[in-house]
């Protein structure tokens, strides 16, 4: 195989730059009006033992390769497209020396990276910082799965869960009236305590899609806080 064959190919937003890791790092062209690529100076830049992983914010002012190291981090140019390593060139996997990336996807709102590979039955989150575009690992930096994942998707029009609350003597009053769904009709509200109690609700007036916390008075008994709660 040549060790420099593509394995993967992602463009920026604006379709003015592609971007390909082969075994030696990850390759950077410019594409014309046409479509058609030409190697940037210079053609390869260095990005460790590269996978098939790479990912550009949405931005466009970063980009993320997988590495055998870990996710090799780069400043795009916003006038010429090039590539420079950012510091810490490369970002560690917590816990892994050889993680094999096989997929990186960023979320559309450019704030969180995950990575799927095949050294184990997880996968990684990341924060993007949102000026510089540093990568650092979340809290927990992993998340278990049923089995090892090799493809990271997004959805990029998810719902969004917003609300707010009064409280009036021992009376908490929810209103998640804000939430909403980019990509559809919200189908119902339902709350989430996390103590197996919660009130019966049937509006958005008085609940939201997400979990959430509550402020309750510290001498409520448990065992009141759905008649307190509910409207």
């Amino acid at each position: 195989m040549d060790a420099n064959q593509p394995s993967n190919v992602v463009l920026t937003p604006d379709g003015r730059s592609a971007y390909a890791p082969v075994l030696e790092g990850v390759e950077q062209y410019a594409v014309d009006a046409s479509g058609r690529l030409t190697p940037k100076d210079p053609a390869i830049l260095p990005a460790g033992f590269a996978t098939d992983g790479i990912a550009v914010t949405p931005n466009g002012r970063s980009l993320y390769v997988g590495s055998e190291k870990g996710i090799s981090q780069f400043s795009i140019d916003a006038g010429t497209g090039k590539l420079t390593p950012k510091t810490p060139a490369t970002v560690l996997v917590p816990g892994q020396s050889d993680p094999s990336v096989d997929d990186l996807q960023v979320t559309p709102d450019g704030r969180t990276l995950y990575l799927a590979g095949a050294c184990c039955e997880s996968l990684f989150q990341f924060d993007v910082s949102p000026v510089a575009g540093n990568l650092s690992p979340k809290t927990p930096p992993a998340v278990g799965s049923v089995d090892t994942p090799q493809v990271v998707a997004v959805a990029p029009d998810a719902p969004v869960a917003a609300f707010s609350a009064r409280r009036s003597n021992l009376v908490v009053r929810f209103d998640g009236s804000s939430s909403y769904d980019p990509g559809a009709r919200i189908a119902r509200f339902g709350w989430n305590f996390g103590d197996g109690w919660g009130p019966r609700l049937r509006s958005a007036a008085a609940a939201a899609p997400l979990p959430a916390a509550r402020p309750l008075p510290g001498d409520v008994d448990p065992r009141e806080r759905e008649r307190l709660l509910a409207r």
